[in-house]
C-alpha cells in the first residue's frame, strides 16, 4: 500500500516472464530488477485494486487488495513573541494539523535558531525532540485527519537580539 509516487517491489516465482502488470484494470509500466522480482511505481491518481500479472503461462492475481492513499494535508503555524527581552524565557507554539484524509507517521519538523538562544526542553507526548546544534528536531510520531497537535518550546536569548522568532520548516516521511 502506499501514496502516488510509492516505489513497490513484487516479488514470487514466475515473474520472469511477465509481459504486464496491471493494477485492477490499469496497465503499469515495470522493471524486472531480479529473476522472481518486479518494482514498479503507483501512478498519480491511481485508485486501489488488485495487482494481477500476464505471462504466456496464463494471468495471476495477488490474494489482497493493494491501497492507494492519499497523503496527510498537513500545515503549519508558529505563535509567540516577535522580540526577547535579555535572560526572561519566551514560550513559542507550533502547531501542526492533519487536514486529512490520511494518517500522518514520523512528521519532521525542524526548528533553526540564532546562535544565541538557550533552548530549554519540555517532554510531550507523541513527540520525539531532539537537538543538533542550533537546530532544534521534533518528531511527531502520529497524527490523526482532523487532529492538531501543539508543540511547546521554551527559549532564553543569552545576549540582547531584536528578533528571536525560530524559523520552522515541515519535512513529512510517511509511512
Amino acid at each position: 500500500m502506499g501514496p502516488a509516487g510509492t516505489l513497490v517491489t513484487l516479488s514470487g516465482s514466475g515473474l520472469g516472464e511477465v509481459t504486464a502488470l496491471l493494477l485492477g484494470e490499469l496497465s503499469l509500466p515495470f522493471e524486472r530488477t531480479a529473476d522472481g522480482e518486479l518494482q514498479w511505481v503507483v501512478p498519480p491518481l491511481a485508485a486501489s485494486g488488485v495487482v494481477s500479472v500476464v505471462s504466456p503461462v496464463g494471468f495471476s492475481t495477488a490474494p489482497q487488495l493493494f491501497e492507494v492513499r492519499d497523503l496527510a494535508d498537513l500545515s503549519l503555524e508558529v505563535t509567540g513573541p516577535a522580540e526577547a527581552v535579555w535572560r526572561q524565557p519566551r514560550t513559542y507554539l507550533i502547531q501542526i494539523t492533519n487536514q486529512g484524509p490520511s494518517i500522518a507517521r514520523e512528521v519532521l519538523v525542524q526548528h533553526q535558531l540564532p546562535q544565541s538562544i538557550e533552548y530549554r526542553p519540555t517532554l510531550q507526548p507523541g513527540v520525539v525532540t531532539e537537538r543538533l546544534g542550533n537546530v532544534i528536531m521534533d518528531t511527531i510520531l502520529q497524527l490523526g485527519p482532523g487532529q492538531t497537535l501543539t508543540i511547546e518550546h521554551v527559549l532564553e536569548t543569552c545576549r540582547q537580539l531584536l528578533d528571536i522568532t525560530p524559523c520552522a520548516s515541515m519535512l513529512m516521511f510517511p509511512r
